[in-house]
């Protein structure tokens, strides 16, 4: 993902408003957290050295990093408390 940021005045150090994102909002609240949740298995194949090597390298409670394909059965996001802030709220 690529982001290009904006010009800003002499007297700015940058422009803040190049980094804004955007963030899920529902009623003016902004999201807090964003998450995902998996749930499931994965099956290996025990015919294959690279899923075997995998397996043999696995350990619990380690980290481990994993390419998944699946299909998306739903999203979410939780809310902050506060509602979200304008730049006409600071005038």
């Amino acid at each position: 993902m690529a982001s290009a940021l904006e010009t800003c005045e002499d007297d700015e150090i940058f422009a803040a408003d190049s980094y804004k994102l955007n963030i899920p909002t529902i009623d003016g609240h902004r999201a807090m957290k964003l998450a995902v949740r998996f749930s499931g298995t994965g099956d290996l194949d025990r015919t294959s050295a690279d899923d075997l090597a995998l397996l043999e390298a696995m350990r619990m409670g380690a980290p481990v990093r994993l390419i998944i394909t699946g299909e998306i059965s739903g999203k979410g996001f939780s809310l902050a408390r506060k509602p979200l802030l304008r730049p006409n709220d600071f005038a």
